[in-house]
């Protein structure tokens, strides 16, 4: 990690976007996640991290793919290994 970003070992992703101006971080940070946190501040520079909204969509639908899922295997197993 680069000195001037100052943010500790798991604080951002492996890959980055670190604009120049503080405002960009910000603006950025405030539109593209759903519930931006800043992890920095280091010589006017501002660090955000957070869940991007596509992100959040995908691991919703997922859940619930699994749900589907699992509860179909529930009954099969009920139905089908009741002896």
């Amino acid at each position: 990690m680069p000195i001037h970003v100052r943010a500790n070992p798991g604080d951002y992703a492996e890959a980055c976007l670190l604009p120049g101006d503080p405002l960009r971080a910000q603006y950025i940070a405030e539109s593209y996640f759903d519930e931006p946190v800043q992890k920095n501040s280091e010589r006017g520079l501002l660090g955000f991290t957070g869940i991007s909204a596509a992100s959040a969509d995908i691991a919703r639908v997922l859940f619930y793919i699994f749900v589907v899922i699992f509860l179909v295997l529930l009954i099969l197993g009920l139905t089908i290994f009741r002896a």
